[in-house]
């Protein structure tokens, strides 16, 4: 919202406020607008799960649907990291050219860590008072869980080779040097092959659809729309438009009105192509007969993934100057 700020300064000065006051009420509005924002996706995510995707569910998949209670988080402590997790990272979004609620240079290196947050909630549900069964049961689960979240790491890497550049400013930069070939879909097509199934088979294993507590619902809804926000980001171009073309051009004797409908048709962008990937995900998820084994993961997923990797590494020493800034 850059192209608020002369306007904002202008306000301070005639209501005699100093510039730290100016600053505090700045940053919590634009703090309490991305919760705003999180909570209302949240429900649109919701609805479009349970009523526009209905015809997508495979009711005579072995795919259980009943909620693992095991994956719920056994402390406030750990509920509190989990919700807290989604809330830091959507402060980190990059929502726009001039919406950066926090900006960071090392933003790709948060968007790993963040995968790992339900490995919290597996780890947070073990306990010694479980019996020998429960607490295979829930190791394997953990290990279904690191077996899952590990090629989507190695896919996201390709994205550092590509750019030499951990910032997701820099990433979106780049991916639209050259139109929306450029993209990283396109040198990292393995990889976001490979992310889009992991995603989809932990999200049909730890996150089925019926029989979930408000939590868990919440927090799939959540944790996804987060996922598919950051992995735009990286791979499709986050919030450039496929085409070199912005309505807004037609507004450049405003500022104001420049600024403002840039925003909007950036955000746009941005959520339209997050909700085409959640789709996908949840469309990949439909198509599964049957659950998909920790060994899936192990013996595919994770040597498709390395090789993914060797093959954008390549192409970021043949091809650098292309990529790189």
């Amino acid at each position: 919202m850059d192209f608020l700020i002369n306007y904002y300064i202008v306000f301070l000065m005639q209501n005699h406020l100093t510039m730290t006051t100016g600053f505090f009420i700045w940053h919590a509005v634009t703090f309490l607008l991305m919760l705003i924002v999180l909570f209302v996706s949240v429900v649109i995510f919701n609805l479009i799960e349970k009523k526009l995707l209905v015809k997508f569910i495979n009711t005579d998949s072995g795919i259980n649907t009943e909620t693992d209670q095991n994956n719920l988080p056994k402390s406030k402590f750990l509920t509190t990291i989990s919700i807290a997790s989604v809330i830091f990272m959507w402060l980190l979004l990059p929502v726009t050219t001039s919406l950066y609620p926090i900006k960071t240079d090392v933003g790709i290196f948060f968007f790993m860590a963040f995968l790992f947050v339900p490995m919290l909630n597996l780890l947070g549900s073990v306990e010694l008072s479980d019996d020998k069964t429960a607490i295979k049961e829930k190791l394997h689960n953990i290990f279904f869980c690191l077996g899952g979240l590990l090629p989507v790491v190695l896919s996201a890497t390709g994205v550092l080779l590509l750019t030499d550049s951990p910032a997701f400013r820099d990433i979106i930069l780049i991916q639209n040097m050259h139109g929306f070939l450029s993209m990283f879909c396109f040198p990292c097509l393995i990889g976001v092959v490979v992310i889009l199934v992991s995603l989809a088979a932990i999200s049909s294993r730890f996150y089925p659809e019926s029989s979930e507590t408000p939590f868990m619902h919440f927090w799939k809804n959540a944790y996804f729309l987060t996922l598919c926000a950051y992995l735009v980001i990286l791979f499709f171009g986050g919030y450039m438009p496929p085409l070199p073309f912005f309505a807004a051009n037609f507004f450049e004797h405003s500022p104001l009105l420049y600024g403002l409908v840039l925003s909007i048709e950036q955000a746009f962008w941005l959520i339209i192509k997050t909700y085409l990937l959640y789709i996908g995900i949840i469309f990949i998820k439909s198509r599964f007969t049957s659950e998909i084994k920790t060994e899936t993961f192990w013996k595919y997923l994770l040597p498709l993934a390395i090789c993914n990797l060797f093959a954008v590494g390549f192409i970021a020493v043949k091809f650098g100057g292309f990529y790189v800034l």
